[in-house]
């Protein structure tokens, strides 16, 4: 359910039923390459980082908002933080 497949010779970042950060592309930024989670059409959202035992679950109801994903990928950010954990940019793995 959280291994990534592919398709027409494409690597995609979903598995049966989650977005999965891999390597090349990372859903969720807060979150290291190994997680996973899902989001929900009015901007809820959960991640699942195995490696640490971190689950952020943000649950909000925003329809339209412009700039809606911001307060989530802050929470997801503090939260890591305040774990103690330092997850590279995907821009800092690039290069």
């Amino acid at each position: 359910m959280t291994k990534p497949f592919s398709a027409g010779g494409k690597q995609l970042n979903y598995a049966c039923g989650w977005q999965c950060n891999i390597e090349t592309q990372r859903v969720c930024a807060a979150m290291p390459v190994g997680s996973f989670g899902h989001g929900g059409a009015f901007a809820t959202n959960g991640w699942i980082d195995p490696q640490s035992g971190i689950v952020t679950v943000f649950l909000v109801q925003n329809v339209l908002v412009p700039d809606s994903g911001k307060p989530k990928d802050a929470f997801q950010r503090l939260v890591m933080e305040a774990a103690g954990i330092t997850v590279k940019s995907a821009a800092a793995k690039r290069q």
